[in-house]
């Protein structure tokens, strides 16, 4: 957010009195980027845990010996 705010100011010399609006959106699309961000890295997480487990129980199924019903 920081080179952004830097590039504004070098670039166009918009100042954040001058433009309040401008660099309030570049804080406002920032933090929405850090949110989806957070959300990504928690739910691929999630995910990860859920399929180690869901490999697991198919493995400890597998390891298990069949039981057929004799009659």
């Amino acid at each position: 957010m920081l080179v952004v705010l830097i590039g504004l100011f070098l670039k166009y010399g918009l100042d954040p009195l001058d433009q309040p609006w401008l660099y309030l959106m570049v804080l406002l699309g920032s933090s929405h980027a850090a949110i989806w961000y957070g959300l990504i890295r928690f739910f691929r997480r999630s995910f990860r845990q859920r399929i180690a487990r869901f490999e697991a129980e198919l493995d400890a199924i597998g390891a298990k010996p069949a039981v057929h019903a004799s009659a």
